[in-house]
């Protein structure tokens, strides 16, 4: 499944770069990048579970390979942290969840980013704020039960069970810190 899903990424990555179809047709780089994160989402999660190795070093390369693009479009990640942390005061359905993913997203790719060349660019990723909107609207609309968090979220993602505290996790396998703790 990992293979499939860089394959996946990798597609959105060169849909980014060269900005159409292989048929010409334009594209809303917007709407790929956010696929392209999501599809991060969905490694990180994978990888929770697969921390082999062979995994790791293959997501390694795979960022390495889209630090160009990614550079290049760095205000659409910015974009996108943004449109995450303009948020609503009330959410139906999953909507919640939804903006969980999202940051959830934007934390793999920081961490997938360690010791690559985006590495700088990922870590001035300004989620301070966005994590001080997720606080405060979490008071709120937080308190998931433990089969609405998905499989493979790290506890460092805090997030997913504010405003109450994340389980204890043996290795953090995320830079995340929720604010007001230290990074120990």
């Amino acid at each position: 499944m990992q293979d499939q899903l860089l394959k996946e990424a990798n597609d959105y990555l060169e849909l980014l770069r060269d900005g159409q179809t292989s048929d010409g047709e334009e594209i809303d780089r917007g709407t790929i990048l956010d696929h392209y994160l999501m599809t991060i989402y969905a490694l990180g999660l994978k990888l929770g579970s697969d921390q082999s190795e062979r995994a790791n070093a293959a997501l390694s390369e795979f960022i390495e390979r889209s630090s160009p693009v990614l550079q290049e479009f760095r205000y659409r990640i910015d974009e996108f942290l943004q449109r995450t942390g303009t948020v609503s005061t009330a959410f139906q359905g999953s909507e919640w969840i939804h903006v969980l993913e999202r940051r959830s997203a934007i934390q793999f790719l920081i961490d997938f980013s360690q010791g690559t060349s985006f590495e700088p660019w990922a870590a001035s990723l300004n989620t301070p704020e966005l994590d001080d909107a997720l606080m405060e609207i979490g008071d709120r609309e937080g308190y998931l039960s433990a089969d609405k968090i998905p499989d493979g979220i790290p506890a460092s993602h805090w997030w997913w069970w504010y405003p109450n505290s994340p389980p204890d996790e043996p290795a953090q396998t995320s830079g995340a810190t929720r604010p007001g703790s230290s990074s120990a």
